[in-house]
């Protein structure tokens, strides 16, 4: 099956307060377990892969840079991500206890340095949250379902957006930094296509106060049984790494009040 998201609407979905939400609450994280489930290429019963894509990035200064991220996934604990733009490069190698990074060039701006990470669309991080009922909206046609957070600490929202059909992921919203002040920042995931038995997306694009900042396109995701061994050896020149998850920092402030969903 193929889904595709229309990109180019610009109709606002705007998320009220939870006081507005109507009808029974639904289940917030099990629409997220199974989108997981879903699109999770690297869950243990995947088979190992090949990803190619391509990529445009918006800076702060307003640069658009253009490059290319390569990933090959064994397991857990033998994989290898590459993210390269000019003379940048950015190589990351994964083993069981192990975990190895090589920067050289210019550093990789941070719009740049968060591709690989979007390519997760459903990290584990996102079960720690708590969630208000899920809404039903109609976009141009398009039906989803999406849900937001309680109010962190700090005040802090985050929200998903989903297929309503098929259940995958439609988009991510997130409150980042700009300069002193906050703002949404929203990724979209569309062009989805079978790989085994899993459905990924082969477009993204993502959005900061309705701005363009990152589009990617997956140009190859194919089976690879039978990887280079010297690709997960440490590079050389490169440094270890503790093992980590990426995790959203929490904001101090809502950027707005309410959270909006760009299309």
């Amino acid at each position: 099956m193929k889904v595709r998201a229309a990109f180019l609407l610009t109709a606002l979905v705007t998320l009220l307060s939870a006081g507005s939400f109507a009808g029974e609450e639904s289940n917030a994280q099990a629409l997220l377990e199974r989108a997981r489930v879903l699109s999770d290429i690297r869950s243990p019963s995947a088979p190992a892969f090949r990803l190619r894509a391509t990529f445009t990035a918006i800076t702060r200064d307003l640069t658009t840079l253009e490059g290319t991220y390569t990933e090959t996934w064994v397991s857990s604990t033998q994989w290898r991500r590459e993210t390269v733009v000019g003379a940048s490069r950015r190589v990351e190698v994964g083993a069981a206890t192990r975990h190895w990074l090589l920067i050289s060039g210019p550093p990789l701006p941070v719009e740049v340095q968060r591709f690989s990470g979007l390519l997760e669309l459903t990290p584990l991080w996102w079960q720690e949250f708590a969630f208000q009922p899920a809404t039903d909206h109609d976009v141009n046609g398009i039906a989803i379902q999406c849900v937001v957070t309680l109010p962190g600490e700090n005040g802090e929202r985050y929200a998903l957006c989903f297929y309503k059909e098929s259940g995958l992921l439609m988009q991510t919203t997130m409150p980042k930094r700009i300069g002193e002040r906050l703002g949404n920042y929203s990724c979209l995931y569309a062009s989805y296509q079978k790989f085994w038995e899993y459905s990924f997306p082969r477009e993204l694009r993502c959005l900061q106060e309705g701005h363009r900042k990152l589009e990617g396109k997956i140009v190859e995701l194919s089976r690879d049984l039978f990887p280079e061994p010297a690709l997960f050896e440490q590079p050389a020149g490169a440094i270890e790494i503790r093992n980590g998850v990426e995790h959203p920092t929490p904001p101090r402030s809502l950027p707005a009040d309410d959270l909006r969903f760009p299309f």
